[in-house]
C-alpha cells in the first residue's frame, strides 16, 4: 500500500511538472506539446523546438479557408481536396470533421493555446485575421441553421 501511494504521488509529481513546462512555453508563445498542425513542421532554433511551415502543407490550408469561404461546405471542401490527392498531417484522407478542425484552430492566426491559456504566438501567422473572422461566423451560421433543420 505504500509503494502504491508512492507511485501515485510520483505520477501526480510528474504531470504537475509537465503542465508547468506546457504553460510556459505557451506563456513564451511556442507551442506547448504535441503534433505540428497542419502548413508546419517542428524544427530546432539552436536548441529550441520551434514551428516553421511546411510549404506544401501550406497551401493545403490556404486552399482550405478559401474553398471553404466560396462553398461554405465543409464536405465539399474535404471532397476537392481528396480529389487533388491531399492529405491531412497524418496522411489520412480528409473528412468534413478534419476540415472543420483545421478550419477553427487560431493558430493559423498566431494564437497559441493550451487548456484556457492563449498568447500570440512566435510562429508566422498562414492565415489573416479578417479571413479568419470571416470563416468562424460562416461556421456558426452554418452550425445554426443546421441544428435548425436536422434532416
Amino acid at each position: 500500500a505504500i509503494l502504491q501511494a508512492i507511485d501515485q504521488y510520483d505520477r501526480m509529481n510528474i504531470n504537475l511538472k509537465l503542465s508547468k513546462g506546457r504553460r510556459t512555453k505557451v506563456m513564451a508563445g511556442i507551442k506547448g506539446c504535441g503534433t505540428a498542425p497542419l502548413g508546419y513542421k517542428w524544427s530546432h532554433d539552436e536548441y529550441k523546438p520551434i514551428l516553421v511551415i511546411e510549404p506544401n502543407q501550406h497551401l493545403t490550408v490556404n486552399e482550405t479557408f478559401h474553398w471553404y469561404l466560396k462553398y461554405k461546405s465543409t464536405a465539399v471542401v474535404a471532397k476537392m481536396l481528396n480529389d487533388k490527392g491531399r492529405k491531412t498531417a497524418r496522411g489520412n484522407s480528409f473528412s468534413s470533421m478534419s476540415v472543420q478542425k483545421i478550419l477553427r484552430n487560431p493558430f493559423y492566426i498566431g494564437v497559441v493555446q493550451w487548456g484556457n491559456l492563449k498568447t500570440v504566438g512566435k510562429h508566422k501567422p498562414t492565415i489573416n485575421k479578417v479571413t479568419f473572422g470571416k470563416v468562424q461566423k460562416m461556421l456558426d451560421r452554418n452550425r445554426k441553421i443546421k441544428n435548425a433543420n436536422p434532416s
